[in-house]
């Protein structure tokens, strides 16, 4: 029998580390094969360039400004999986992966696929208008994964006086 394969995604926010811990807390003990990726694509380095005034032609895709955009990105994703990697102390098997894609949830989606994943992992940030529950990437995953998914956040959405996480058991306040 193999070992489960989850795939781990990461931007290095705080609901991605949060989802890592969740990982080694409560899947190590399963041996299982995590696939730490981080997805390098125009929403990922797109804020730190002024887009006003230029025109997206061939001149832009051969720019200074790209390459020197897209070598941030993948700094930055780097970074993010460097900080998820730490998190990871009682995973033995851990791979890491820089993805490439305009659209981080089609990404890790693929990559999911193409390593025959059982479960995906991701780290709410909720910076959506629908991100009260959910992040937009966290819920286009959940919405297209044909395999499950855990969406965890990096803060309680319950008042932990009276829900213990641990022992998932509601008590009378």
């Amino acid at each position: 029998m193999r070992s489960p394969i989850i795939v781990l995604a990461t931007d290095g926010s705080a609901g991605a580390l949060a989802a890592a811990r969740w990982v080694d807390r409560y899947l190590a003990s399963h041996e299982p094969v995590i696939r730490v990726v981080s997805v390098i694509g125009v929403s990922s380095f797109d804020a730190d360039i002024p887009v006003r005034g230029f025109i997206m032609d061939n001149r832009w895709l051969e720019s200074e400004a790209l390459r020197n955009a897209w070598h941030r990105a993948q700094s930055r994703a780097g970074e993010a999986i460097q900080k998820t990697v730490d998190q990871l102390t009682h995973c033995a098997t851990v791979h890491a992966a820089q993805l490439e894609g305009t659209s981080p949830a089609k990404a890790i989606l693929e990559d999911a696929r193409h390593h025959h994943a059982d479960m995906i992992v991701v780290g709410r940030r909720g910076h959506s208008r629908i991100g009260t529950l959910l992040g937009s990437v966290s819920f286009a995953i959940v919405h297209e994964s044909p395999i499950p998914v855990t969406v965890v956040t990096s803060y309680p959405l319950w008042d932990s006086s009276v829900f213990d996480p641990d022992t998932a058991s509601i008590e009378k306040g």
